[in-house]
């Protein structure tokens, strides 16, 4: 039984075994790579390229790119950003309602993300740099990360925003 599994395993498309991609570059501009997880591999994006969970992408100083996620979500990667996609899921819950999850790692630079429709329970969507997190389930909003310094401007809905050294308790709220 077990060496039928495995020839069966074998046999599938290599499709079928791989991660559904959670996005696409709907625009570029300039030089953008992707770091694959895993091997190490840099690939050059295209328009209609496809992003996966745990993807690294590098803007070029004078690139720009924007993804358009499976859940209808934005992200616009400012030039000289690096940001890892983490997660990025829908499943459906028992009641029949989406319960998403969005975890975006900006590692250097700045990113505006436009978060809709996370609205059942469980459902977030985080952007979080080396010093601080940035939660919503429905909003628009810039954050950038340079020189271990976070900023963040809310343009449309609701963030709460924690720093995420130990010695620092609780969070904030911010709005327009």
């Amino acid at each position: 039984l077990l060496s039928m599994l495995v020839a069966l395993v074998v046999l599938l498309p290599a499709d079928v075994c791989a991660d559904p991609s959670v996005g696409r570059f709907v625009r570029i501009d300039g030089r953008i790579n992707i770091e694959r997880p895993g091997n190490g591999t840099v690939v050059p994006v295209i328009s209609g390229g496809e992003v996966f969970a745990g993807d690294v992408i590098v803007t070029g100083k004078d690139s720009r790119a924007q993804i358009a996620f499976i859940d209808n979500s934005f992200a616009y990667i400012a030039p000289g950003s690096k940001v890892m996609v983490m997660q990025y899921y829908i499943n459906k819950t028992y009641t029949g309602e989406d319960r998403r999850k969005a975890f975006i790692n900006l590692l250097e630079g700045m990113v505006r993300t436009i978060a809709r429709k996370y609205t059942g329970e469980g459902s977030v969507f985080i952007v979080e740099t080396p010093t601080a997190s940035a939660r919503t389930q429905n909003a628009d909003f810039i954050i950038s990360f340079s020189r271990s310094v976070t900023g963040l401007s809310v343009l449309e809905g609701d963030v709460v925003v924690k720093n995420l050294s130990s010695y620092v308790i609780g969070e904030v709220l911010l709005r327009p």
